[in-house]
């Protein structure tokens, strides 16, 4: 075979895949499929998270002091990025209250 045949041979796509077949996926080290495994199950774990938290005290309160602060705007939802941007803000107030607390003792006063 000469090195012009062979070349063609490696250019050629139908030469080793046929267009109805699909390419293999590269196989994965034991380590790599553990690395998967990992980032799904963190995956579903945040997703759990996100949605098994009670938000109905939130609601309720963030209705409430919509009613009482703007009455003629008629709030009656809360909209799911309302609730998120409400909870982060919350971790970030207890974080910096946790932050900024003396060290001594085992109750958060």
């Amino acid at each position: 075979m000469s090195f012009t045949s062979a070349h063609n041979d490696y250019l050629d796509p139908d030469k080793h895949l046929h267009h109805d077949e699909e390419p293999e996926p590269p196989q994965l080290t034991p380590r790599q499929k553990g690395q998967v495994t990992k980032l799904r199950d963190e995956i579903v774990r945040l997703k759990t998270r996100l949605y098994a938290q009670p938000r109905t005290p939130t609601t309720k309160e963030s209705l409430h002091l919509a009613t009482a602060h703007r009455p003629t705007q008629g709030f009656n939802r809360v909209s799911k990025e309302f609730l998120e941007r409400i909870d982060a803000k919350v971790r970030n107030l207890i974080l910096t209250e946790v932050k900024a607390h003396p060290s001594k003792g085992r109750t958060l006063k």
